[in-house]
C-alpha cells in the first residue's frame, strides 16, 4: 500500500511495536480501533445530515430576510452590492441596483443570514424560522411555505 521509500514517523518509545505486545494487549488494541472506526463512521453519518441542506441551500429555509432601506447604503446611492455579491444562493436571492432599494426573490431566499452578516449599514435582519414545537417539524414546513402575514 505504500511506496516502497515511503519515510515513516518514528514510533514512541513507550508504545512496545505490535509484534512485542501480549495477546492480552493486542486484544484490547484492536477493540479501541473498532471503537474508533465505529465512532468515526457515526460522526460521518450525523455531519452528513447536517450537511445535507447546505448542498441544496434553496430546499433549506432558515429564516426570513428584511431590508431596512433607510440604512441601506445601495439605496441611498452609494456603490454597495456586499449583500448580492456574497448571496450564496444561485441564482442570486438579492439584487442591488444603486439608488433603489435591494430586491429580495422571497422564493429563492433561504435566509441564511450571509448578506445580514457582510452588510456594512447594518441594514439587513434576519427573523430566524423557529417551529413552535421541535417535534412538530410538518406544521413548521407548512408555516414555512406560506408568505408572512
Amino acid at each position: 500500500m505504500l511506496p516502497a521509500d515511503a519515510k515513516l514517523t518514528q514510533r514512541p518509545a513507550e508504545i512496545p511495536a505490535w509484534q512485542d505486545m501480549s495477546i492480552e494487549q493486542k486484544r484490547l488494541f484492536e477493540r479501541q480501533m473498532e471503537t474508533f472506526a465505529g465512532f468515526a463512521e457515526h460522526t460521518d453519518h450525523e455531519v452528513g445530515r447536517l450537511v445535507a441542506p447546505l448542498a441544496a441551500p434553496c430546499d433549506a429555509r432558515m429564516g426570513t430576510v428584511h431590508v431596512r432601506v433607510e440604512a441601506c447604503y445601495a439605496a441611498q446611492g452609494s456603490i454597495c452590492d456586499v449583500c448580492a455579491e456574497r448571496c450564496p444562493v444561485r441564482p442570486k436571492a438579492i439584487r442591488v441596483s444603486m439608488g433603489a432599494a435591494p430586491e429580495l426573490d422571497l422564493g429563492l431566499c433561504t435566509g441564511c443570514g450571509v448578506c445580514a452578516w457582510l452588510c456594512p449599514a447594518h441594514a439587513i435582519d434576519v427573523q430566524p424560522r423557529v417551529p413552535a414545537r421541535t417535534d412538530d417539524l410538518s406544521s413548521a414546513r407548512a408555516r414555512q411555505s406560506s408568505p408572512p402575514p
